[in-house]
């Protein structure tokens, strides 16, 4: 398999590394697109497959930059309070989105929580309590995310993928089930081995899958 050159979005973050780790280990180019680079670490920063590049992301310059070139994105950004201005990710997002349109890059896999519907989701009172304590204690953030929904929506050119996600936790690697909300193989959390490992397999495949899809994912059966 030929090596691809992956934009990572909120790469220093745990989940960012264990798939910057992964993502090099099996021969890849990743770009780490990131406000604090120093939370990367010495080792992976001078890693030679990694290219680093320091910027905010609305910096339009730098951004272009760093997808100029790319052949996938993967953005692992989400709310670190319940107090997310509005926003704060759906701004960044349409400029990624113009960029991605201006360099020819199609594939881009973004963060999402259960907050974000999809027809294809079933009733679930364990999902519906996890949303609506987000929506009671962090009724901003909780618009913002629904918010990512809707300004994906809207791109309909693009390869995208929103993966939505419950509680995210350490622990082994393993299988990751894509599915719904509801559905028998549904299940609320999910390893971060497993998600990085998940991520890393979508971006490998020649033929994209859950192509403007909002799978839901969680540990699969190991």
């Amino acid at each position: 398999m030929a090596s691809k050159t992956i934009v990572v979005l909120g790469g220093t973050g745990p989940t960012g590394i264990i798939f910057i780790e992964k993502a090099i280990q099996r021969g890849h180019n990743v770009v780490v697109y990131a406000r604090n680079p120093s939370k990367l670490g010495e080792k992976l920063a001078s890693d030679s497959k990694v290219k680093v590049i320091k910027g905010g992301l609305l910096n339009e310059e730098l951004l272009s930059s760093a997808i100029q070139g790319s052949d996938a994105i993967v953005s692992v950004l989400g709310p670190s309070s319940l107090k997310t201005p509005p926003g704060t990710f759906t701004e960044p997002y349409k400029l990624v989105f113009k960029l991605m349109r201006q360099h020819g890059v199609k594939r881009i896999l973004a963060m999402g929580t259960d907050s974000i519907t999809d027809s294809k989701d079933k009733s679930s009172l364990v999902a519906r309590l996890m949303v609506f304590v987000v929506w009671l204690l962090g009724r901003p953030t909780w618009q913002e995310i629904v918010n990512i929904g809707k300004t994906f929506d809207g791109a309909t050119d693009l390869d995208w993928t929103i993966y939505r996600l419950g509680l995210v936790k350490n622990g082994p690697d393993g299988p990751a089930e894509a599915t719904h909300v509801g559905s028998k193989t549904w299940g609320s959390t999910i390893n971060r081995n497993e998600l990085a490992g998940w991520l890393l397999d979508q971006v490998e495949k020649a033929e994209p899958e859950y192509v403007r899809e909002k799978p839901a994912l969680c540990s699969g059966k190991k």
